[in-house]
Parts: structure tokens; sequence; C-alpha cells
């Protein structure tokens, strides 16, 4: 297969039209050849048409910096045919990733892993056409919206075609028809140590990325009824002042704190005496239910806190949670103050609170910025 040399404008560009998202569809197997043989192929998304090339390829990734004018220190993203692909480009993806991958993939979302200056922004697009060609192309597809840099994303082939015609342009266009969104994707960082932030709002606004951009926080303790619903009021107070907000608003700023008992029963109120001590500092435990961390995704969870060395070991032997580490930073313990007076019940509480303060600069990194 002759295909242009980086360099060379291509005054004629082929336009094929596939049939069905099939993998024998002709169409389809004709751009992923031209792929595999180094060329540039424009694929429909339904966010816009994207400029492919396979990233083994030098020459073909250089021609897409010329047919865009793009900038070069500007890395291109990879398109990948579905969400376990993520695994690899990082090896332990942070759960805020995982989270947005399962819920938005495939679709208008890019994810940007991996520690800088190393980080790759991958996406799963939605349209089944383009999907069956990156499985049937024979490595890692790079993949940037189809336009001049500077200038309107193409949305369909015929705008594609006008965009390059009569200059340096992809040596295929697949028309997949008008694209549904029409909007390039939101692109979302989300850091080795879990900071996370929106470096571009397109089709996703922040409110949709919210319940699975949050980071999750768990505290635990044996019962769930006393020092971890505590510790839970605490910690959120805390990280609602620190960021200015109201408790209600710490989900606005990307944080979500619960708690949970690697012993307890579901259903079961704060003891009373939990109550008490909460209601002195201005928090209630009214509303808290008792739940068994048995039924939580624990890999959904950026933090997992122990309120004693024994909860940590048990998290880590039983549940599997290699992260899991103690409330207090230099793993001092909360003692149960189940079945003992008020006075209990406050030692546990200035402990959780001395705790909470010397954990909270840490976790004040996970909010997202305003």
């Amino acid at each position: 297969m002759q295909l242009p040399e980086a360099g060379l404008a291509s005054r004629v560009m082929r336009v094929v039209t596939p049939q069905s998202a099939e993998p024998d569809d002709p169409a389809l197997r004709e751009a992923a050849r031209v792929l595999d043989a180094g060329g540039v192929v424009a694929l429909p998304t339904e966010t816009v048409y994207g400029l492919c090339c396979r990233s083994a390829f030098k020459d073909a990734v250089a021609r897409i910096f010329e047919i865009k004018d793009r900038p070069p220190e500007k890395r291109l993203p990879f398109l990948v045919p579905d969400a376990s692909r993520l695994a690899d480009f990082t090896n332990d993806p942070p759960p805020r990733a995982v989270r947005l991958a399962r819920r938005w993939w495939p679709g208008p979302l890019t994810l940007v892993v991996g520690p800088d200056p190393e980080s790759v922004a991958v996406r799963v697009p939605e349209t089944a056409v383009t999907r069956t060609v990156l499985r049937l192309a024979g490595g890692p597809v790079h993949g940037t919206s189809a336009n001049l840099s500077g200038h309107e994303a193409a949305t369909d082939a015929p705008s594609v075609v006008r965009a390059f015609s009569g200059r340096a342009a992809p040596d295929l266009v697949v028309d997949g028809g008008a694209c549904k969104v029409g909007r390039e994707s939101t692109l979302v960082r989300v850091a080795p140590d879990a900071t996370t932030s929106i470096i571009r709002i397109g089709a996703l606004a922040p409110t949709d990325l919210l319940p699975e951009i949050a980071a999750k926080i768990l505290v635990v303790c044996t019962g769930n009824t006393c020092r971890s619903p505590m510790a839970a009021a605490l910690l959120k107070r805390a990280l609602a002042s620190a960021l200015h907000v109201s408790e209600d608003g710490l989900l606005e700023r990307g944080i979500d704190v619960s708690s949970a008992g690697v012993s307890a029963f579901d259903g079961d109120p704060a003891s009373s005496g939990a109550r008490r001590a909460a209601a002195r500092r201005g928090l209630s435990l009214e509303a808290h239910v008792s739940r068994s961390i048995t039924g939580l995704t624990l890999d959904d969870y950026e933090c997992v806190f122990g309120l004693t060395p024994e909860h940590v070991s048990a998290l880590r032997r039983r549940f599997n949670v290699a992260r899991a580490d103690t409330l207090d930073p230099d793993g001092r313990g909360v003692a149960d103050p189940f079945g003992g007076g008020d006075d209990d019940y406050e030692a546990a509480a200035r402990d959780i609170e001395a705790a909470v303060a010397r954990r909270l600069p840490t976790l004040l990194r996970l909010a997202l910025p305003k």
C-alpha cells in the first residue's frame, strides 16, 4: 500500500463508508490496514472526528502534527477499544480513574493517568465502528480531533474533507455519519496520588462527573456504632471548614466521607454515648445507620482508615485493602468506648479530633480545585 510521505500534501482523500460495526466489514478492515501500514485515518467518534495513527510509527505521528499544525509540546492521546486497556497505561490506576472509566467508558471522557512527565491521555469512544477498528489494528492507536489547531473540530466526514483539502491530509476517512455529541470530550487528570483536576470541560459537565470523581474516604471501626461514626462526622466538619464549604457542599469539592465496621450488623443506630459526644460538639448522629464493610466495593475508596492498628490489620488480611492505614498518621489507636460512660466517649472523641487534625493536610489535597 503506497501512502503519502510526510511533508507532502495529500489533495485527494479516500472516503469509505462502513455498512456495519462487524470485524469483517470491508471499510473497517481497510481502515485497520492503513493504520498498520503507517498511515493516518480519520475516524468518527460520538464527540468529533479524530485523526488516528499507530503510535509505533514515528512518521505517522509526525504527519498528524503536520496535518493539524499541532504544537510539538502537546502529546497525542490514545484511543482504546475498551476500559480494560486502562491497565496498559498505568500499573495501579487510582480508584477515581477506575470509577470514572467504569461509568463513562465508552463515552465522551478522556482520562489523563500516570506520573508526570510520562502521563498519557486515554479514551474509549462510544462509536462502535471505531472501537472495531481499534481492535483490528495491530497496536496502540493515537487519536486527536480532526481539525487545524485552533479551529473547530470536524463533526462529519464532509467537514474532515473540507478542513484538509489542498493541504497535508489523512490517507483515509471513515464516514460514520454525523457525530452524536458534536463536542470534544471532557479531559480529567487523575494523578497517581489521586489528586484530580478537570483540564477541559467538554461534552460532560463537572456535575456529571461528581458521583465518580469525588474522593471516597472510609473510616472503619468494629461495630460502626461508636468510633467510626464520630470520626466520619468530625472529619466531614474539619474538611468542610478548611475548604470553606458546608458539609453538604463537600461533594462539589470532590470529597465523600463515610464509615463502616469490620464486624458490624447493617441497620443499627449510633450508640447513645456517641450521639451525646457528637451533640456536645454541635454534630448529630441521629440519622446514622451502621453498615458492614463486607457490602462495600473497597477498591473504590482512595483512603481507608482504621481506628486502631488491629482494624488496619483486619482490613489488610481479611479484606485485602493494602492501602489501609490508621486514622492517626503516627499509628496510635482510639480506645473502644462501647459499654463505658460519657468520660470514655469524650476521651475517644478527643483522640479522634487529634487524629483528624494530623491527617487533614494530606486529605485536603484530594479536593477538587475551585
